[in-house]
């Protein structure tokens, strides 16, 4: 399992994880580059992987084509943090559409599957 993190992540946690079998990766939030982290993964045998995170990791994901096919997992909270839920006023959004795309529910959350255009 390998575990990619802000280098501002809990280290007593890390660690943990890393005595659990994980593989922590750690970069500055500024530095973070979705494609050197394929690359990494690549170069470990990954060609599948399954991500959780929010809005600006899913953006950043698909803004630099690092998704070929994408489970999307909606549930019905909103959350109080800053960076969370928020609407851009005046800032050009790129919109991505997914072809073949299913919608289910599972347990109270939407969920959404397909490949991006």
């Amino acid at each position: 399992m390998f575990i990619a993190g802000s280098l501002d992540a809990c280290p007593s946690r890390a660690q943990e994880l890393e005595l659990a079998g994980a593989t922590v990766l750690r970069w500055p939030d500024t530095d973070f580059e979705p494609v050197r982290l394929r690359q990494r993964l690549r170069s470990e045998g990954l060609r599948r992987v399954m991500v959780e995170g929010g809005a600006r990791l899913i953006s950043s994901l698909f803004e630099t084509d690092c998704v070929d096919y994408t489970v999307i997992t909606i549930s019905p909270q909103l959350s109080a943090y800053r960076d969370s839920v928020r609407y851009s006023r005046g800032v050009e959004q790129r919109v991505y559409d997914m072809r073949a795309c299913h919608q289910s529910l599972l347990a109270g959350d939407s969920v959404l599957d397909g490949a991006p255009r």
